[in-house]
């Protein structure tokens, strides 16, 4: 077939539900004046991946985890279930919660 690729096994497919959830991450990044213009939210079937261009690294990784723990809880409570695994990816580090 022309046009197609061969797809791996392990792909799982995104539904409505990781789409709202990266959409809620979108808002929260987009209401930080710091963060407007500097990331991008990848939805995914298990893990939402926030890429960060600016800084490299976190200035304070604990309070980053503390904050990612309370977007979580957050969806947690508005959607009923729970939510993907966070994971913020920095040019020197990744953090996952």
């Amino acid at each position: 077939m022309i046009g197609c690729a061969n797809m791996p096994e392990n792909l799982s497919p995104i539904y409505k539900r990781d789409l709202i959830e990266a959409d809620f991450l979108r808002n929260v990044m987009a209401n930080d004046p710091n963060s407007k213009g500097n990331y991008e939210v990848i939805p995914g079937s298990n893990i939402t991946t926030v890429k960060i261009f600016r800084p490299s690294k976190p200035h304070d990784e604990a309070a980053l985890r503390e904050s990612m723990k309370k977007i979580k809880s957050t969806l947690r409570s508005a959607f009923g279930h729970e939510p993907n695994m966070l994971r913020f990816e920095f040019k020197e580090v990744t953090i996952e919660e």
